[in-house]
């Protein structure tokens, strides 16, 4: 319903002053309600942003991982009439393993997240500090199991019973 202008004005003239303190009490009081709930929103949903943005570097970590491993998979050395030896490595493999402690949800936390995404981009780069983002990263952490391999940059998680 639209409200006649005119009316609404005259309405207001004719009420007493302690009434129209009392409606301007009533608005200021709803419009701080309308204006904390929006500062609420508007937080949940940054740190929905965030957790989406830290969600998708890990993927993104994750899958150039992966890549840069089979890319080494693919250019290890050939063996022509011989079978090749699954268990010998080619290169050099530093195999760490970092347990990983799921919540009830199987939900991941996002510093948990963004813990793993530093240590997968270590290793992509073949980074020195790897041994040390795993030393952090074990200190914090317990029932989920990462095999990372420095050289042949690649990683894979597995559930331990």
């Amino acid at each position: 319903m639209e409200i006649d202008r005119t009316k609404a004005v005259l309405a207001l003239r004719g009420l007493h002053i302690d009434d129209l303190e009392l409606m301007h009490e009533d608005l200021a009081a709803k419009c701080r309600r309308d204006f904390e709930d929006l500062i609420a929103q508007l937080e949940e949903r940054d740190i929905l942003v965030q957790d989406m943005e830290v969600r998708n570097k890990f993927i993104a970590a994750h899958v150039r991982v992966q890549n840069l491993r089979h890319s080494q998979e693919q250019a290890g050395p050939k063996h022509k009439g011989k079978a090749r030896d699954d268990h010998v490595p080619t290169g050099k493999f530093l195999k760490s393993i970092v347990p990983y402690n799921p919540p009830e949800s199987h939900v991941w936390k996002t510093d948990t997240l963004q813990q793993l995404t530093t240590l997968l981009e270590a290793i992509a780069d073949d980074s020195t500090e790897v041994p040390q983002l795993l030393s952090d990263y074990l200190q914090s952490e317990g029932k989920f199991i990462v095999v990372a391999m420095m050289a042949s940059n690649g990683f894979h998680f597995h559930k331990t019973p």
